[in-house]
């Protein structure tokens, strides 16, 4: 095959680390302007203290999960992922006007309970610490 090189480095072929430098790039894009849309354009006063941790966009882009912490009691947060989840439709399409992709990804929300996990291990940690200090 003359003209052509061939990737003779070990690891992945160089197309697929530069289509992952582009969907961490992309997911991260998403993370920023979905937060920023929560934040200070949907009006909904019952939409409070959401985090957007992370977005997993799909291989094609045209979806993307993104991860939601919530502060508050399990009926607050079944609440606000509910209202999240009505306004998905608003929240893409702010998406779509400050992000320059082919297509605006499908967006799903998902609670993340991953900062509840660990606020709950610190927590026992501090215990266990203070009981073996009154001992």
């Amino acid at each position: 095959m003359a003209g052509v090189e061939l990737n003779k480095t070990k690891g992945p072929p160089l197309q697929k680390v530069m289509s992952t430098r582009k969907l961490k790039k992309v997911a991260e894009a998403l993370r920023r302007e979905i937060g920023t849309a929560i934040l200070y354009k949907v009006k909904d006063p019952r939409i409070r203290f959401v985090t957007v941790t992370r977005a997993e966009p799909s291989l094609d882009l045209r979806t993307a999960k993104v991860y939601v912490a919530i502060r508050g009691d399990e009926d607050i947060k079944k609440k606000t992922l509910a209202i999240l989840k009505k306004a998905r439709g608003y929240i893409q399409s702010l998406v779509g006007e400050h992000l320059s992709l082919r297509y605006v990804p499908i967006l799903s929300f998902c609670l993340d309970e991953s900062i509840d996990r660990g606020q709950r291990i610190e927590k026992l940690i501090e215990e266990v610490t203070k009981e073996e200090e009154d001992t």
